[in-house]
């Protein structure tokens, strides 16, 4: 298991035994992700501007990758083995090639939350101050909108095909359908 430990400017790894020991990965980790088709562990580091890349074998720190911003939501698209990050304040969304650690920064607007739909090649990203997602298609590298129902949305999951959006002013769940966008 691992879990940010911000105030140390580390990754909490407690293994299968019980047995637990911190990381020091960045400045301010926010947020994880994991692939586990190749055993690497993202650390978003906020403070510090960068991801951590963790071999999740051996929990060694294998490379510090550079962000646009200060990154926050961090999803990883296994099929294609990408990483993206948000950044706070900004409107750039860094995407990490996970073979070579290559960055590319797409302008997609603000994201406070990140959903990766690998089956369609998808990138769905949330912002709070927003009524819409925005997608970012992995392949075209085009960016579209979905409507969300609202403002202010605050979490997001994919189950099937269907994406959950809550919306924090009143306290409701929308369903999009991830094929038609229609709402449901």
């Amino acid at each position: 298991m691992y879990a940010v430990d911000s105030n140390h400017g580390a990754v909490a790894i407690v293994a299968a035994n019980g047995t637990a020991k911190l990381l020091k990965t960045g400045s301010g980790p926010v947020s994880i992700a994991v692939n586990d088709q190749t055993g690497r562990v993202y650390v978003a580091n906020s403070g510090d501007h960068s991801v951590s890349v963790v071999d999740g074998d051996t929990d060694k720190l294998l490379a510090t990758i550079p962000t646009a911003a200060r990154p926050y939501a961090i999803a990883v698209d296994e099929a294609r083995n990408r990483v993206f990050v948000s950044n706070t304040f900004s409107s750039m969304l860094t995407v990490i090639d996970g073979k070579t650690n290559v960055v590319t920064n797409v302008r997609t607007g603000s994201a406070d939350a990140i959903v990766v739909d690998a089956q369609r090649g998808k990138v769905y990203l949330l912002g709070y101050e927003s009524d819409s997602l925005t997608v970012l298609d992995e392949e075209t590298q085009a960016i579209s909108k979905i409507p969300a129902g609202a403002l202010h949305l605050w979490g997001i999951a994919e189950l099937g095909k269907t994406l959950y959006v809550t919306h924090v002013q009143d306290a409701t769940v929308e369903a999009i359908d991830t094929e038609t966008h229609a709402m449901r």
